[in-house]
């Protein structure tokens, strides 16, 4: 099943800074299969919400599908967040969909010019 990505409010500045991590090669490829999307749920949060965990990174991404679209709450470091995250890092969708209406869509250029700085 293919997925529209929406990124919401994601700071890709410390994701960058990752060596061999491309968080848009990973959430093209968690988007684009549901068996992917499934296997790396990490946290379901509730509401909606799960964390995925791309393997034995310390990128991890707050996410929520909701029909066709999965939309990117948060992207997060573990190594500076702590392994609490889950419980630190919060999101009420409800509220914060109308302070980030329309979701933004980025692609994947934004990030290798992120990467290169």
């Amino acid at each position: 099943m293919k997925f529209c990505i929406r990124i919401q409010h994601f700071c890709f500045d410390n994701i960058a800074k990752l060596d061999d991590c491309d968080p848009f090669r990973y959430l093209s490829k968690v988007s684009a299969s549901t068996a992917a999307f499934e296997s790396d749920k990490h946290i379901n949060v509730g509401n909606g919400l799960y964390w995925l965990k791309p393997g034995r990174t310390t990128d991890r991404y707050l996410v929520s599908v909701e029909g066709w679209r999965m939309l990117v709450w948060r992207a997060i470091r573990e190594d500076q967040e702590g392994s609490n995250y889950p419980t630190k890092v919060k999101v009420n969708p409800d509220s914060e969909r109308r302070a980030y209406s329309p979701f933004m869509r980025v692609d994947s250029d934004s990030y290798y010019e992120l990467k290169s700085r």
